[in-house]
Parts: C-alpha cells; sequence; structure tokens
C-alpha cells in the first residue's frame, strides 16, 4: 500500500479469546505493536502468524510505562492506540487512510464515527453511548496516564472530523457478560484505590456514584430501554459503588484486625 500508513498499537494480557480477530479486523495496517504483559494463555502464540511487532513486558498496571513503549515502538507518523476489544469496519478504515494522504492535509487529529456496546447492547439510553472518538493521531501530540479510563490523551490544535457513514465504524465491543465485566471492574477499582493517600478519596468517590445516578436516572433515562437499561444502568453505577468500597477498604476497614482480636478473646490465640 502506497502512502502514508497508520500504526496501530494495543496493551494486551489474556486476550487468547480475541486476538484473533482483532488482528484480522487491522490486518490492514503496516505496522501493529502489541505491548503484551506476559499473557499466560495463547494470546502471544495466536498473535505471531499475523506478523505484529511483540513486546514482551512483566505484568503491570502502570499503563503510561507500557503505552509510551508500544508508541515508540511504531514507525508510522499517524497511530491509532486500540484494545483487543475493537474492530474497526474495513470502509472506515480506508477512509482514514485516505485522508492522511491528501495532499495539503494539515490536522493532527482525527474524529471518527465510534460506537461502544456493553454485554452486545449499544442504545443512545446506555449510559455507555458514544458516537465519536479521537482515535487517531499524529504520534507527536499523543500523552498517556495511568488514570483508568483516560490513558490516552491528546493535545490536538487541528482536529479533522471525518463525515459519518451508515455502519462504517470503530466499534468496541466490551463486557461480552457480567463474568468479564466485574473480573475487570474489581481490578479497576483497586488499581484506583491505590492511588489515592488519604481518605478524601471516599468524598470524591461518593460524589462520581451520584454523578452517575444522574446519568442513568436523570440523563439518559436508561430505564426507558426496559430490563436491559436497568441492567446497562445498574451496572455502570456499579463500578463506581465498587470503587468507593476498595477506598473505604484501603482506609477504614478493620475486619482482619477485629476478626484477630476476636479469635484472641475467645480461642486465647496468641
Amino acid at each position: 500500500m502506497s502512502g502514508k500508513g497508520i500504526s496501530i498499537f494495543a496493551i494486551v494480557y489474556n486476550e487468547e479469546e480475541r486476538i484473533v480477530d482483532f488482528l484480522r479486523s487491522f490486518s490492514w495496517s503496516d505496522d501493529i505493536v502489541l505491548v503484551d504483559k506476559s499473557s499466560t494463555d495463547r494470546t502471544v502464540e495466536l498473535a505471531r502468524p499475523f506478523g505484529p511487532t511483540i513486546i514482551s513486558v512483566p505484568y503491570t498496571d502502570e499503563v503510561a510505562r507500557l503505552a509510551s513503549a508500544g508508541l515508540e515502538a511504531t514507525k508510522n507518523e499517524w497511530v491509532m492506540m486500540a484494545t483487543a476489544s475493537d474492530v474497526i469496519h474495513p470502509k472506515l478504515a480506508r477512509r482514514l487512510l485516505d485522508a492522511i494522504n491528501e495532499p495539503g492535509f494539515d490536522y493532527d487529529a482525527i474524529s471518527m464515527p465510534y460506537s461502544i456496546y456493553v454485554f452486545g447492547i449499544k442504545d443512545p439510553r446506555s449510559p455507555w453511548y458514544a458516537t465519536r472518538e479521537d482515535k487517531l493521531a499524529r504520534k507527536s501530540i499523543i500523552r498517556f496516564s495511568d488514570r483508568v479510563h483516560e490513558e490516552r490523551g491528546t493535545s490536538p490544535s487541528k482536529t479533522y472530523s471525518l463525515p459519518s457513514d451508515e455502519g462504517e465504524e470503530l466499534l468496541h465491543l466490551t463486557h461480552r457478560n457480567l463474568d468479564v465485566f466485574f473480573e475487570h471492574h474489581l481490578r479497576y477499582c483497586r488499581l484506583e484505590a491505590d492511588k489515592y493517600v488519604d481518605e478524601g478519596g471516599m468524598k470524591a468517590a461518593l460524589g462520581e456514584i451520584l454523578k452517575a445516578c444522574k446519568t442513568v436516572f436523570l440523563d439518559k433515562k436508561s430505564y426507558k430501554m426496559g430490563p436491559d437499561g436497568m441492567a446497562l444502568g445498574i451496572a455502570y453505577i456499579s463500578y463506581f459503588m465498587m470503587k468507593y468500597l476498595f477506598i473505604w477498604q484501603k482506609f477504614r476497614a478493620k475486619g482482619d484486625e477485629a476478626y484477630r482480636d476476636i479469635k484472641r478473646r475467645i480461642l486465647g490465640e496468641e
């Protein structure tokens, strides 16, 4: 493929169920970089036949460091940070390539049509609903942080809004079932709680619960979707409730100490 290319990179861990579809979806790219966090399943084995650059690192949740390593390994000026949950319509990929290769294209980021499916559901009343995302940018303006769900940031001076075309989207297919949902969110909530240094985080987390309730019941009115909307709404709010509980546990929970004292008093344990 002539002209400028687009690099794709993703941080992966134990993605054997999704990695093949992910790599097939982005096979149009001439440069795919995977930062693998020492997967214990067949992720790397299944990925190798597709020819990506694979950087193996010890497991860590320090996303900024891993993402910076992945970004550094990419070879193109234009870069998209993706996840194993993502698939892209081939016509959208073609239009992105056409855009960056247009003579005189002087933008430094591209906003593209984007959809989020949660539990297989996409609906305007979903608290996760989205229609566009700035997922493609010049390498020079991409920055990273360790904030959960806010790992990637950019500081574009000019963003091009790629026109929508029916069905031609980047799709984020997340949380196929509740087991995956709670597995991921327990990990994320622990990670977020670890970043607080005092009990002030509890107040901030409580505010996030109230804001999530407002999103679900007042802004999106997710309940109007019926049982599906109620499930999405409860799941959305539950994340912020779990985050609050993990922060509370970090600073105030005394279960281990209390039970140890009780056993010592009743059983005479030392």
